[in-house]
């Protein structure tokens, strides 16, 4: 019995998706190089946060066919909570690939996290139509998790007001997926700001420090707020 390839199996696309597949580019080369020995016209699909070096982008659109462009936030305060990483890259990379290779950006698209990003999403949206009014950008509900396990997603309503928004700046390809059925919080309607909304969700998870000090902390080789599963330590008052 002959051991099956990608052409007697009918594979005709692969996928690169998260973690970051940038941070594993000569193991992509390899993987794709390899299989387009066998079917030269598999496409290569990547999703990608953009963080990345100019060189690395050039590689990886090298072997890509589409990408899947994921803008976190526009401002680099945002950014830098949200990811720990300046947000420059990211922009210059989005605007080289629109620029040079519209035909590669399957979607640009952005997770809306009620009170933290979606207040960047008409940025972000300005950014892209500048640049080119015909890319599809997408909106992605934050469904809760980690340590905004307790921070309910977007309504419908607001992912289609905020599609609306976006197209009424100019936009020609805006959509949503994704949406949290259920009411939102008392405290995510408070009008708290960011700072205040993450030191109550740190409360949350667990941590007892305040303001939020980790290399100073005795508790930060066992942080209840770094569980990836707060749900299960009990919720204090």
């Amino acid at each position: 019995m002959s051991t099956p390839t990608a052409e007697t199996i009918g594979i005709h696309r692969l996928s690169f998706t998260g973690g970051e597949p940038s941070l594993h580019i000569p193991y992509l080369e390899a993987v794709v190089n390899k299989t387009r020995e066998v079917v030269p016209d598999i496409a290569v699909g990547l999703a990608t946060n953009g963080f990345s070096t100019l060189d690395t982008l050039k590689r990886l659109l090298a072997i890509a066919t589409y990408v899947n462009f994921e803008i976190k936030a526009f401002d680099g305060s945002v950014h830098e909570l949200l990811t720990g990483a300046p947000v420059e890259p990211v922009l210059r990379n989005a605007e080289l690939i629109v620029t040079r290779h519209p035909e590669k950006i399957r979607v640009i698209r952005t997770v809306v996290i009620p009170g933290i990003t979606d207040a960047q999403v008409l940025k972000i949206a300005e950014f892209i139509k500048d640049i080119n009014p015909d890319i599809r950008y997408r909106l992605v509900g934050f469904r809760p998790s980690f340590i905004l396990y307790y921070h309910p997603g977007p309504t419908k309503r607001m992912m289609e007001k905020l599609v609306r928004a976006c197209t009424d700046l100019g936009l020609k390809n805006v959509d949503f997926s994704g949406y949290y059925p259920a009411t939102r919080s008392a405290r995510a309607n408070s009008g708290a700001n960011a700072q205040q909304l993450a030191t109550h969700y740190l409360k949350l998870a667990g941590c007892v420090t305040e303001p939020r000090n980790c290399g100073l902390c005795t508790l930060k080789h066992r942080c209840k707020a770094m569980l990836m599963e707060p749900w299960l330590e009990k919720r204090p008052d």
